[in-house]
């Protein structure tokens, strides 16, 4: 199971958000490669925003 989840970050070079109420979760997703596929479809999407950012998180 895999969570994407994004959101504006303090620094791009990490991952502390900087306002978790206002996260950008979409979803939950039984493998990496669908997580994959919709991270990816989110992370262009904000290409241009060096301050968003969007990861999977592996779930156990």
């Amino acid at each position: 199971m895999f969570m994407v989840v994004g959101g504006e970050v303090h620094d791009p070079r990490g991952a502390e958000f900087t306002d978790l109420s206002a996260l950008d979760i979409k979803g939950i997703y039984p493998s990496y490669d669908e997580a994959f596929n919709i991270w990816r479809g989110a992370a262009q999407a904000t290409v241009d925003r060096a301050f968003i950012k969007y990861m999977i998180i592996r779930l156990r």
